[in-house]
């Protein structure tokens, strides 16, 4: 969502700042009982006060030709476009696996061990860790082209859908259908049941409005909007209550309506007409997608194969330490009956070591199983295949 440049750099004709508006919201949320009624009267003169000092009108909406200025001082309520992963970043994430990295070191060792110390076949003892590099780099592949191309249609359809996000505004006198990402501070907009209220706002007139504010504060409870002079009429009323009634009364944040309407918050019932106070990054709902982590956490898949990765490799290092430790053993015991001669064979020696931690090696590399992330990886991507066909979208691969 687009910034605006800091305000005492702004020469501007609107008498209100942003960070007033804010606290104005934010007194509504931490409300005790009328906390917010007293503001919004007090400081600003009622509805028709902070209309006047947005230069709009709480009938006829503002004018469009100060659009750009609005912009600059309060900020957009358009969303940022997403940031799109690029291939080398998919392919990294895709490599980011313990099994993956276990075949690496794998192929790399018996890369290295074969080609120094095979004799017979050099030539071809390359082979082996050359292939398992090779399966490593399709898994790879596979994974990041399938994640590359399900990110671009997720784009696709997020921006579809926003462009399904249309509201009634009153500008100049005239009702137009906007766009949310359209929406400036100063808007008059039409209540509709159903709605997902898109900026902080507050309700300036409507009859039987209220809203769920489970997503902001968790609570389920339905809230009554009423405008500024029903608000104040209620408080009287419960004034009088309170004066004629002998018992304690213990006033919550939800003895009076509120015309404070947050954004992120969806219309249950009524009709009537908000005037926008706080778009973008500002609004409650700006600030709370702002905080919201983007970290890819492991599937259940993903943590299952890593399990198996690392008993498997548990399993083989402990197999290899085992065959050589005997082979060890048995060098030692046949040689010892026999006798050491360090001054002639050492060289021997050091061959046949060198030849009980290469048999250690292959052992640990045969363990891995190399065909089994491959195999993982084809079967997902056909999945998923099978289920953009029945209109299932699947973002991640592993998922």
């Amino acid at each position: 969502m687009s910034e605006p440049s800091e305000e005492k750099e702004i020469n501007t004709k609107f008498k209100v700042k942003v960070s007033d508006l804010v606290d104005l919201v934010e007194t509504y949320r931490n409300r005790k009982f009328d906390e917010d009624l007293k503001v919004l009267k007090g400081d600003y003169g009622g509805v028709e006060g902070i209309a006047e000092k947005l230069f709009s009108d709480v009938k006829n909406g503002l004018t469009p030709n100060d659009i750009e200025e609005r912009d600059l001082v309060f900020g957009s309520n358009a969303k940022d476009p997403p940031k799109r992963s690029s291939f080398c970043k998919l392919m990294l994430q895709a490599l980011d696996d313990l099994m993956l990295k276990v075949l690496i070191v794998a192929a790399l060792i018996s890369l290295i061990i074969s080609m120094i110390f095979e004799g017979d076949h050099r030539e071809i003892a390359w082979v082996e860790g050359a292939a398992i590099l090779v399966a490593v780099f399709v898994v790879s592949f596979v994974t990041a082209y399938n994640d590359y191309t399900k990110e671009a249609q997720f784009i696709k359809l997020n921006a579809y859908n926003d462009a399904q996000n249309n509201v009634h505004v009153m500008r100049e006198g005239k009702r137009e259908l906007i766009n949310f990402d359209d929406l400036k501070v100063g808007d008059v907009v039409e209540v509709e049941v159903g709605m997902a209220i898109p900026t902080d706002a507050i309700l300036i007139r409507g009859t039987g409005v209220t809203t769920d504010e489970s997503a902001m504060t968790g609570e389920s409870i339905e809230l009554k909007k009423e405008t500024l002079e029903m608000c104040e009429q209620r408080l009287e009323e419960k004034v009088e209550e309170e004066k004629f009634s002998k018992a304690n009364h213990e006033r919550s944040n939800h003895d009076l309506p509120s015309p404070i309407l947050v954004s992120g918050t969806q219309i249950q019932t009524g009709e009537g007409w908000f005037l926008v106070i706080v778009v973008g990054k500002h609004s409650c709902l700006g600030k709370i997608m702002a905080k919201l982590s983007t970290k890819i956490e492991q599937t259940p898949l993903q943590i299952k194969l890593e399990e198996i990765a690392t008993d498997i490799g548990k399993l083989g290092m402990i197999a290899a330490a085992i065959t050589v430790l005997v082979l060890f053993i048995r060098f030692f015991v046949e040689q010892g009956i026999e006798g050491f001669d360090w001054k002639s064979d050492v060289g021997s020696y050091l061959q046949s070591w060198f030849g009980y931690i290469i048999i250690g090696v292959t052992i640990v590399v045969v363990a891995v199983p190399e065909g089994l992330p491959l195999a993982v990886m084809i079967s997902l991507a056909y999945s998923v295949r099978k289920m953009l066909a029945d209109k299932n979208f699947v973002k991640r691969l592993a998922a």
